[in-house]
């Protein structure tokens, strides 16, 4: 006879786990995560939280982190969700902006500075036809605080504002992106992020850098791009995966648990046109028009036949997603209370737990179940803790020149050689980004080298001898075999990120 080869269980393989409302679920994930993170403390693989989408994961991700349990997210968090992308897209906002009132409400609230509510109304909440940049410039300058704000949120105030004027007063002497990492940076935002936090500003920084122009940025199509990226996962070998069921296909855990099932499909929207091979033949199926009562008979059956495929592929979901688990399967829903029979509710059918549910064991009713129901009814929502700073950086003495009264002033220690440098430079990556054979290259004329030279703040005196150096530079490369060679090169570029 056979023996089995893994000891005897000393509990259900499969157990279930209903609650009334999602907080009580997630609870509940976590008490099992922490409970398969001791018990499995040999394993690299201890746990797997599987969604059959990524809107069914809710808050899992941050109870995990908050619980000190490693996390790795596979393709599940978005890059613009994450924390550190957040505040920066608003200093991002901020710069582009001045009066952006709700950027510069936000970067002030955000870590690097930490001003309470209380404070940002009483600093800004009177003055809405002024703009909270001058209003910070004005703060700035004065050397004593107002008498309703205490000397912590005063001193915050300083020691960021003094880094955000200096950020917007930069604007058309700094590449838009370079001055993007360096606000961050001198606001110690690079101090107050873990490693994950880390890699997700580093993603946005060459994300800007690849769509910014020198001193502008289309806002717009940055979300668009946000919205389709997803922060890299960043956890040690043994951490918790959490994925959707299609990316667990080939893996095993110890122990799984399947989250969400409650959640129904999307509904399907009728295409237009249903088609569908039949042999050596192409089947049309119409959609029903807006004037017709019934839908077109062979619509109708192409659509209950793809209604039929998509339930096959649903069970084929549904049983790799079971059986990744090598120890234990924990089934975690959200279910509803049949008042008038004292039991669960079925679930929709259009979900995964109603496959499921004629297989259920017994499952007891929560205690105090009407009093459960009624906290279920009140709103689950809190709003985010405060993160900042424990003390607020330190702020430049302040001078005359702290605040210049000319934006556009430039820096004494710009030479003419570094300005060169950067023009040969621009010229150089205006070359390489061109689809222009280089033997129609040409060098630019000394009056339009004059012009970009005093645009990059050159003086007078310096301009004509600067000139010239950029357009002998630029003629040794399109004259140099090698230089043209290096031009010509269809996978060339003009620098790369280190």
């Amino acid at each position: 006879p056979s023996k089995a080869w893994h000891p005897k269980l000393d509990q259900p393989a499969v157990q279930w786990h209903i609650q009334l409302d999602e907080a009580q679920a997630w609870d509940r994930v976590l008490q099992i995560a922490q409970q398969a993170w001791v018990k499995h403390a040999q394993s690299t693989s201890p746990l797997a939280i599987l969604v059959r989408s990524r809107s069914h994961l809710g808050s899992v991700t941050r109870l995990l982190q908050a619980a000190n349990l490693p996390c790795r997210a596979v393709e599940l968090v978005r890059l613009a969700q994450r924390p550190v992308v957040i505040d920066l897209v608003q200093l991002l906002r901020a710069m582009l902006h001045r009066g952006d009132r709700a950027a510069w409400m936000a970067v002030l609230r955000a870590p690097w500075c930490g001003l309470t509510l209380g404070s940002l109304h009483t600093l800004f909440g009177s003055r809405t036809d002024r703009a909270i940049s001058d209003q910070v410039a004005a703060y700035v300058a004065q050397p004593e605080s107002p008498p309703a704000i205490d000397a912590d949120q005063w001193r915050r105030l300083l020691g960021a504002g003094q880094h955000l004027i200096r950020a917007i007063e930069n604007d058309a002497v700094w590449p838009l992106a370079m001055r993007f990492e360096q606000a961050w940076r001198a606001l110690e935002g690079h101090r107050l992020v873990d490693e994950q936090g880390a890699q997700d500003a580093e993603a946005l920084f060459r994300l800007v850098e690849k769509m910014a122009g020198h001193d502008h940025l289309d806002l717009d199509a940055l979300e668009v791009r946000l919205s389709a990226l997803y922060a890299e996962p960043s956890a040690p070998a043994r951490a918790i995966d959490v994925m959707t069921m299609h990316k667990a296909k080939g893996l095993e855990f110890e122990s799984v648990i399947l989250l969400g099932l409650h959640r129904g499909a999307p509904r399907d929207n009728p295409p237009l046109v249903r088609v569908e091979l039949s042999g050596e033949r192409v089947v049309f199926g119409p959609v029903k028009a807006s004037a017709d009562e019934e839908q077109d008979p062979l619509a109708r059956y192409l659509g209950q036949r793809e209604s039929m495929r998509m339930d096959y592929e649903i069970d084929r979901l549904l049983y790799v997603a079971a059986t990744r688990a090598r120890q234990s399967l924990h089934i975690v829903a959200q279910g509803k209370i049949d008042k008038k029979q004292l039991t669960w509710a079925d679930p929709s059918k259009g979900s995964l737990l109603h496959r499921l549910w004629r297989v259920r064991p017994q499952l007891p009713l929560p205690q105090g179940e009407q009093e459960v129901i009624e906290q279920a009814a009140q709103p689950q929502w809190r709003g985010p803790q405060l993160l900042r700073r424990a003390e607020p950086s330190r702020a430049p003495e302040l001078s005359s020149q702290a605040i210049r009264p000319d934006r556009f002033a430039w820096p004494v220690q710009e030479t003419a050689e570094r300005l060169s440098g950067i023009l040969i430079h621009a010229w150089l990556a205006d070359f390489a980004a061109s689809n222009r054979l280089t033997h129609n290259l040409q060098v630019p004329e000394l009056a339009v080298l004059e012009r970009q030279l005093q645009a990059l703040g050159l003086p007078q005196a310096l301009r004509p001898d600067a000139a010239a150096q950029v357009a002998y530079a630029l003629a040794a490369m399109l004259s140099n075999e090698r230089g043209r060679w290096l031009l010509s090169q269809p996978l060339r570029r003009v620098e790369w990120a280190l």
